[in-house]
């Protein structure tokens, strides 16, 4: 009996690579609870939260405006949220919450980290926030 070999393409080997990475980032990052100071957000982003922001009734959310003013005073740490399968294979939604007032509110005070820019400051949340928009 012969054994069908797989080999996956360079894309595929890439793509696991970028996960696990991702994986071992927001781990490292979620634990530690370091406070980061807010880069900002993306170009676009906020018009697309706004958006979004506007499918949710009042008062299940934080305003995006007020949520920004949050990050901006407090700084934020890195939260792991729901594992999702996608293509067969768990994945986690990393997100960012307000240092003070937001962890442990899934939803409510968070931010998904791919909204991010990089600023430069710290590598692992720069690598982080590049490996998100992956």
């Amino acid at each position: 009996m012969t054994e069908e070999i797989r080999t996956q393409s360079p894309e595929a080997l890439e793509k696991e690579r970028v996960i696990r990475r991702r994986k071992e980032l927001s781990f490292e990052l979620a634990e530690s609870k370091e406070v980061f100071v807010f880069p900002g957000l993306k170009t676009g982003a906020l018009e697309k939260l706004r958006e979004a922001e506007k499918l949710v009734p009042e008062g299940y959310v934080t305003p995006i405006d007020e949520l920004l003013r949050i990050f901006e005073t407090e700084g934020f740490i890195i939260e792991r949220g729901q594992q999702l399968i996608v293509t067969e294979k768990l994945s986690t939604i990393v997100t960012i919450a307000p240092a003070v007032t937001g962890p442990g509110f899934y939803g409510e005070n968070q931010l998904h980290i791919k909204n991010l820019v990089t600023k430069g400051e710290d590598p692992r949340l720069d690598e982080l926030i590049t490996l998100a928009a992956v």
